[in-house]
């Protein structure tokens, strides 16, 4: 009489059986032991670039996007969904799209957007948390984790306005409504801020004066400063209306080879 033993290992993840025939002697009899394992079919691997991501503060200055990449390898048409969670504690992040579905052995990318209080300093950063849950049509399941660093930039950004904004000279005179430009630093350092007025060739041509109480001002992040602006009015100057603009620039954007006017 032949006697047959089943053994069998099992796994969580694995689908896929396999049957081995051994052969011991029981009784004086080569007796069969089949053993059945089983073995995962599906990898899932997953990664999130870049590194580190800069970022200007503020969702209206803008935000880094990181990319993440879900690479799933396994049996072809078996379909793997994967579900997607990122923790960027109190930044905001959003991404998109949230879930993916993966046919066969192929890979899909999703984005995440993150972006800065608009507070935040130069050089801060924050770590960004990106989970990844997948499950498979072979009832397969797994999780994968990826993290990489948001670092805000250094942003420059300053304004001006004008007030009041319409002033009545007589000509050969300096007006005694004199206007002030009020200047903002919005950027997330001290600046150093230049101020001038921009069409000023034909006006001081024409023989038009102008001065400034100061020709810069230093401003902390956040802060707002005046200065005053005198003009002077040509004796033969015509009655009609004229438009002065001043501009002021960023001294620490011109540094670094950026740009900021206001």
């Amino acid at each position: 009489m032949q006697m047959r033993t089943s053994i069998r290992f099992r796994n969580t993840t694995t689908a896929l059986t396999i049957l081995v025939a051994l052969f011991i002697v029981l009784g004086g009899a080569a007796q069969p032991l089949f053993v059945s394992a089983q073995v995962k079919k599906t990898t899932v691997t997953f990664s999130l670039t870049p590194n580190n991501g800069f970022i200007d503060p503020g969702v209206a200055q803008g935000s880094t996007v990181f990319t993440g990449t879900v690479t799933v390898k396994g049996i072809p048409l078996i379909v793997t969904s994967v579900n997607i969670t990122a923790d960027s504690g109190d930044w905001t992040n959003n991404t998109n799209p949230a879930s993916l579905v993966i046919t066969g052995s192929k890979s899909g990318t999703f984005d995440l957007t993150v972006y800065a209080p608009f507070n935040a300093s130069a050089g801060d950063s924050h770590t960004v948390t990106v989970s990844i849950r997948w499950t498979n049509t072979l009832n397969e399941k797994g999780t994968a984790e990826a993290e990489s660093l948001a670092t805000v930039n250094q942003s420059y950004y300053v304004s001006v306005y004008t007030s009041p904004t319409y002033v009545n000279y007589k000509a050969g005179k300096t007006s005694s409504s004199i206007p002030k430009a009020y200047i903002s630093n919005s950027g997330n350092s001290d600046d150093t801020i230049s101020i001038s007025v921009v069409n000023d060739s034909a006006l001081l041509a024409a023989g038009w004066a102008f001065s400034f109480s100061k020709s810069s001002i230093t401003l902390s992040s956040g802060s707002q400063d005046s200065v005053v602006l005198t003009l002077s009015v040509p004796v033969n100057a015509p009655v009609q209306l004229y438009r002065v603009q001043i501009r002021v620039s960023s001294q620490g954007a011109q540094s670094v080879g950026k740009t900021a006017y206001g």
